[in-house]
């Protein structure tokens, strides 16, 4: 079985959820990117993917993102991430492989890109280009070491695991998935709150395609269902009315407009917490 080298990139920074934006391949003589956004078959593309082996750096994302857009699985990966961390490597990243391995210096580039945007500059498609230039020469070097210290079998169980992983869709626990870090420190009723906020915040994430965090990061939802708990108890037990509510809250909720639309966030976030209390 052959070889070809693939990548991906996506808009994750950019879009809400995200999709699919560019492809890299380099095979024997070639450097190439396919744009899946052109609205051309690329079913033949995915038949060649299919015949070869396939070597990726980080497989798990590109494996997940091709599974999602075109229900894609390869036959066979080489991982050299995966090599890497066999072989007991502490700096496993890309660049450091290459630069170890090759003693080629690559450009950091445009990492936080919208990848969505056409035409690419030509900074945006030698990084890209880059991301697979250099998979096969690094794939055969950590192969051989791999061979030497016999663990070759491992990586192998190890690629195909991931193969199979990424295969299956990934199942979203609904209880757990709004159970942000910092959130065992709240109440049940702060949890309340920010399991509404968390889904309101998907919601309008949604409607605007946009990240989450673009709408109220991480810390800011767990700060502002700390802040409903502590506002409740010292209540003493009784509903704020939405408007001292709202003044109450101005410094959790920082009075802007979400990204989405036209309520503020001090607005739609002292509904849902007048709701639930």
């Amino acid at each position: 079985m052959d070889w070809v080298a693939v990548d991906t990139e996506a808009d994750s920074l950019h879009a809400y959820p995200e999709k699919l934006c560019l492809i890299q391949v380099s095979a024997r003589g070639l450097n190439e990117l396919v744009d899946p956004l052109a609205q051309t078959d690329l079913r033949p593309l995915l038949e060649v993917f299919r015949q070869h082996e396939l070597i990726f750096h980080a497989a798990d994302y590109d494996l997940r993102l091709l599974r999602r857009a075109f229900d894609f699985t390869p036959a066979q990966i080489f991982d050299t991430m995966e090599a890497a961390r066999l072989l007991g490597h502490r700096e496993f990243g890309l660049t450091h492989l290459v630069k170890k391995y090759l003693d080629v210096t690559l450009e950091k580039g445009p990492q936080k890109a919208n990848w969505a945007r056409r035409p690419l500059t030509e900074r945006m498609q030698i990084y890209a280009r880059n991301d697979t230039r250099h998979l096969k020469a690094v794939a055969d070097l950590l192969r051989a070491e791999l061979q030497q210290k016999g663990r070759l079998r491992w990586h192998q169980e190890v690629c195909a695991r991931l193969v199979t992983a990424c295969a299956q869709p990934r199942t979203v626990d609904p209880d757990r998935v709004w159970r942000l870090s910092g959130s065992a420190r709240l109440t049940r009723q702060g949890l309340a709150v920010l399991r509404e906020l968390w889904h309101w915040r998907e919601r309008e994430a949604v409607a605007a395609n946009k990240p989450p965090f673009f709408v109220l990061s991480h810390e800011q939802l767990v700060a502002i269902a700390a802040a409903a708990s502590h506002s409740r108890k010292s209540a003493g037990g009784r509903r704020w009315p939405r408007s001292a509510t709202c003044e109450r809250w101005n410094w959790a909720l920082m009075l802007r407009s979400s990204p989405a639309g036209q309520l503020s966030i001090c607005s739609r976030a002292t509904s849902i917490i007048t709701t639930i209390y």
